[in-house]
């Protein structure tokens, strides 16, 4: 099968669930009002500050892209095959994800920018909150450690980034400055900024940065400045570091993007991988549940649900800006989940994908380089650099969940324990217990022990998110079957997810692993508490009716 005409009717069925389903969602449930929203009412441009359309679609893209879309379509077509993989991609985009993101948007939006934990105090119950708001930080907190580590681990190895990176930061407060105190014309310092980044890259590539420490302890040092950075990231006001940060990265992810997809129709090769493979994978488990838990952010992810109604909603202009940046992001990351998908099953011969990915040191980021940079070479890039750019792109999506994620973990914690204690509500104490926590987690190698559930964890997020959309929408008398078949989708996937991971870390895997049999027992104790919380207030709407 050649891999444009693949990609091609990939890209059109996702533009045209956008225009068509997008609208619909759109026009059917959520109606935008005119009416101000929380970034003006509440505005302390700190957290709370109207952002440019194209601005926050940036910010909200680059903050949920993270490396999902790209490692969970290179780990799932090996063991799968690349048919299933992209029909729940276009599908479960359409369908589930970009649904799920854009509701999470606006029902936050609609309850002052609050997040979906908090949410479903008000919409389930006062314990389905706080499991929920427990599970979620904790989440948070792994996701914190794996990326700073991830991060740290392609600075050490890749020091060719190290100034683009770290030079970023730098670029992204001059713009926020330029355009929000000395209101300079957007466009333009958009485009000296941009001009700055090209520099940083250029004089990365030619100037690269080693620390002088043995490996590992390298990468403890990288690990602990980007665990600074985050601190400042989450403290700083939104519009000064963190929105114009994720902006500015959203044209080299776009850059990545674009070159990918003309390199692709450039060479437009044969896919080498099968479009089938088995039922059951000794690296993933059997085709249901595993494909949809392990392709995750390219379908749909609680992780959006987080960045959606967290940062994102405090920072929508109009409510009519909702569809484009909460719809319109997911949609943009199945289009990223595609390029990976073709990067490594027509970028790469099958013997090449199948050496990045042998069973116990899979390098799924080198597969989507070698991949991608295959790709680049079509249009006279050389194989060397292509893959260099590929990983750079894997590394920007890293940084710019992590640092979205810390202070998605401040606001959790300040409307939780910081409701009930106010002094532990400082921004100062709620940024940085977390941190404190995946420092510990990340430099001892403790997350590592449950990592490997995350994939499970990550969509009973979207799946209790689904659960809050749709007892809101059944309790303000609104269509709810557009949320909840997903919802039942989710939950019974994740679910079966759990009851097969369960016995098989405890009796078959190797070496067995009973701390990940623990995690998934609590998870499942955790479903099932809070879908019976919804059930019982399901039944009280339903008898006050």
């Amino acid at each position: 099968m050649n891999s444009a005409i693949v990609a091609i009717a990939a890209i059109f069925s996702l533009l045209s669930g956008y225009k068509f389903y997008g609208t619909f969602i759109e026009k059917k449930i959520v109606k935008p009002e005119e009416k101000p929203t929380p970034a003006h009412e509440l505005q302390d441009d700190l957290d709370y500050s109207p952002a440019r359309r194209i601005t926050l679609f940036g910010h909200h893209f680059s903050s949920i892209a993270g490396a999902g879309p790209i490692l969970g379509p290179v780990a799932a077509a090996i063991a799968f095959g690349w048919t299933g993989c992209l029909l729940w991609i276009v599908l479960g985009g359409i369908f589930m994800g970009a649904v799920h993101d854009y509701l999470s948007l606006m029902i936050s939006v609609r309850h002052k920018g609050v997040s979906i934990p908090d949410l479903s105090g008000e919409i389930v119950s006062p314990l389905a909150r706080w499991l929920f708001t427990i599970f979620v930080w904790i989440t948070l907190v792994l996701v914190i450690a794996i990326f700073g580590i991830t991060g740290a681990h392609t600075l050490a190895s890749t020091p060719e980034i190290v100034i683009p990176v770290f030079c970023l930061i730098l670029i992204a407060i001059i713009f926020g400055l330029m355009v929000n105190k000395l209101k300079w014309n957007f466009w333009t310092s958009t485009g000296i900024c941009i001009g700055l980044m090209v520099i940083a890259l250029l004089v990365g590539y030619h100037c690269p940065v080693v620390l002088p420490l043995a490996h590992g302890t390298d990468v403890m040092v990288w690990f602990a400045i980007l665990m600074v950075y985050c601190i400042f990231a989450s403290i700083l006001p939104v519009w000064l570091l963190l929105r114009p940060r994720d902006y500015l990265s959203m044209y080299i992810l776009f850059a990545v993007l674009i070159a990918g997809y003309i390199g692709l129709f450039a060479c437009h090769p044969e896919i080498s991988t099968s479009p089938f493979i088995s039922f059951y994978s000794k690296s993933q488990g059997p085709i249901w549940p595993m494909l949809f838990i392990t392709i995750a952010c390219g379908a749909v992810s609680g992780f959006h649900s987080l960045c959606a109604g967290g940062t994102t909603s405090k920072q929508l202009d109009k409510e009519s800006d909702g569809k484009p940046i909460g719809y319109g992001g997911m949609i943009t990351e199945s289009i990223l989940a595609i390029l990976a998908l073709m990067a490594v099953t027509a970028g790469l011969s099958l013997p090449e994908y199948q050496s990045f990915m042998i069973l116990g040191r899979a390098n799924p980021i080198g597969a989507f380089g070698a991949g991608f940079g295959h790709f680049l070479t079509a249009i006279h890039i050389p194989l060397t650099i292509g893959t260099m750019i590929g990983i750079i792109a894997v590394n920007a999506f890293v940084i710019t969940s992590l640092d979205t994620c810390t202070r998605m973990e401040r606001y959790v914690w300040t409307e939780s324990i910081g409701a009930k204690i106010p002094i532990l509500g400082n921004r100062w104490i709620a940024t940085l217990i977390p941190i404190a926590v995946a420092y510990y987690l990340g430099f001892t190698g403790i997350y590592s022990y449950v990592w490997p559930m995350f994939g499970s964890a990550n969509q009973l997020v979207a799946a209790l998110a689904l659960l809050t959309i749709s007892m809101w929408l059944a309790s303000t008398k609104k269509p709810a079957m557009y949320t909840a078949i997903p919802c039942v989708i989710m939950l019974t996937t994740t679910i079966g997810a759990l009851i097969w991971q369960i016995p098989y870390n405890l009796f078959y895997a190797v070496p067995r692993q009973p701390q990940l049999s623990l995690v998934g027992i609590i998870l499942l104790v955790l479903a099932v508490v809070v879908v019976i919380e919804a059930i019982r207030t399901l039944i009280r709407i339903k008898s006050q009716k």
